[in-house]
């Protein structure tokens, strides 16, 4: 519908995923039947520590999840308004088209990363940083 992408590439999202298993948690990926064929991809390459749940859980399943997840991590979409709702630490990428000031999570102490053009200038490595330094991981 706009020129902007707001899907991360798919290699920026394993990089961070790597650092997060590293610390010794593991990864839930959730999503659409969109999403399935980048999940499915994801989960190959991160292994056991990766469980890949996109398309198999349903609305109150995502809540609860979310209740439980130690934070939650992805782009401006609405599982991740539902975990910032429920109280969960959210790290959102937001692409140019969306006014983090007006869409931002729900809740204190989230972190937003945006781009002005694209939101694959958002650097995998200040991500995992950001992570880090705010101690999720």
């Amino acid at each position: 519908k706009n020129k902007y992408n707001k899907r991360w590439e798919i290699d920026n999202y394993i990089y961070v995923c790597k650092k997060i298993i590293e610390s010794g948690n593991s990864i839930l990926l959730i999503g659409g039947p969109n999403d399935a064929k980048d999940a499915k991809g994801i989960e190959k390459r991160l292994g056991s520590s990766c469980i890949n749940l996109t398309n198999r859980i349903n609305l109150l399943e995502l809540l609860q999840l979310c209740e439980k997840a130690e934070f939650y991590f992805g782009s401006d979409t609405g599982p991740m308004h539902f975990a910032s709702i429920i109280g969960t630490k959210v790290v959102a990428l937001f692409p140019p088209f969306n006014n983090p000031n007006k869409f931002s999570p729900y809740g204190e102490n989230n972190i937003v990363l945006n781009s002005r053009s694209n939101i694959n200038e958002i650097a995998k490595e200040d991500v995992a940083d950001k992570i880090i330094e705010s101690e999720l991981i």
